[in-house]
């Protein structure tokens, strides 16, 4: 009987989860569903900081993101040492964050899954 693949685990970050990251994490989720993939992708995000811990997204971007109907759900929490184990891909939303996400690192291993966004747009520099 064939085996299927492990879902790839991806954790968007940005520094207080609970605009940049969130959104992002709940687009994805709603585009891998509309595209019949969503049982090849399991996705989370977090912040670098714990300024925000435990609180929903920003209502403002909720009500943008409903706009466009993508529904955005969640708490913030903030990134910790077991995420660079548990995910398959760290996408940090900008620069300061990724280097955030590098000194938290705990080896090469982990530092090699930490990317930008930014990166995977192809227009992008």
């Amino acid at each position: 009987m064939p085996t299927m693949d492990k879902p790839k685990r991806i954790l968007f970050v940005c520094l207080g989860n609970i605009i940049r990251s969130p959104l992002a994490e709940n687009l994805f989720r709603h585009l891998s569903v509309e595209g019949g993939l969503d049982h090849r992708y399991d996705v989370d995000s977090a912040g670098t900081s714990s300024w925000h811990t435990g609180e929903r997204p920003d209502a403002r971007m909720r009500r943008t993101a409903a706009a466009h109907g993508v529904e955005v759900s969640g708490r913030s929490r903030q990134v910790r040492p077991q995420d660079f184990y548990d995910f398959d891909l760290i996408l940090a939303m900008d620069p300061d964050n990724k280097a955030d996400l590098l000194a938290m690192a705990p080896n090469a291993e982990a530092r090699a899954k930490v990317r930008l966004l930014r990166e995977f747009d192809p227009e992008g520099d």
